[in-house]
């Protein structure tokens, strides 16, 4: 199944029908070659070896093709459980198993520094989300901080998900432009957003991560 590991949903389902079709296609080679092995009349005893050479090519080709069309459908089905998980996790408020196994080796190969994490106010599951990632930036080794007390709540950040905010995009801090090949790695989006007087408080040297219902 490791050939398979890298095609898309997309990719697979064509191959899958084109297996299918093979199945038909040597299906009818193989009936071919046995109705003239088995015929009695005189004119086709001339083509006795196409039609045993027909029959056999059917054979091979729909195992074959029946091999194709087996590990395909596991391969589907690898896909839409691995679909179903990530659905489950972006429903629970957290990240999936497949999304954590490519960003939290990323993440601790990275420059470290303070990652503020911050939910959306008044947005539950961004809660969660917020705190499970914070959590992973954690175990990366980054300083990972909740929003400072007595700074103004964060009311929208401008898309759902995350987005990511510096105090100066054309000078931002080390470990920002790391964090988010991370996150592209992870096929995590993490786009940056427009730096804005709500988050004064952020330093410098300081990246937050701005957390929506995901």
């Amino acid at each position: 199944m490791g050939a398979l590991g890298s095609l898309s949903k997309s990719v697979t389902l064509c191959l899958f029908h084109t297996c299918e079709i093979a199945v038909a296609v040597f299906g009818l080679l193989l009936l071919i070659g046995w109705i003239g092995e088995i015929a009695k009349a005189e004119r086709w005893k001339a083509y006795h070896t196409a039609f045993v050479i027909l029959a056999i090519v059917g054979v091979a080709g729909e195992w074959i093709a029946d091999i194709g069309i087996f590990m395909l459908s596991e391969h589907l089905q690898t896909i839409d459980e691995r679909q179903i998980n990530e659905l489950t996790a972006k429903a629970n408020g957290t990240l999936s198993a497949q999304e954590l196994s490519a960003l939290s080796p990323c993440l601790r190969q990275a420059p470290k520094g303070v990652v503020y994490v911050a939910p959306k106010a008044f947005d539950d599951r961004a809660l969660i989300y917020a705190g499970k990632l914070r959590s992973v930036l954690a175990d990366a080794g980054f300083d990972a901080r909740d929003q400072p007390n007595h700074t103004p709540a964060i009311m929208s950040i401008g898309a759902s998900g995350m987005v990511m905010f510096v105090r100066n995009q054309s000078n931002p801090p080390s470990h920002a432009n790391p964090i988010q090949g991370c996150f592209a790695l992870a096929k995590l989006n993490l786009p940056s957003g427009q730096f804005n007087s709500v988050i004064d408080w952020l330093t410098p040297t300081d990246v937050l991560i701005g957390v929506s219902e995901p």
